[in-house]
């Protein structure tokens, strides 16, 4: 399901974003 994949993809996105802001 591409809708799943897209979102999948954002929460990665957020997650990589959220440990290189706890630094």
């Amino acid at each position: 399901n591409k809708g799943i994949d897209i979102t999948d993809t954002i929460l990665k996105k957020y997650n990589e974003s959220k440990a290189k802001t706890a630094k």
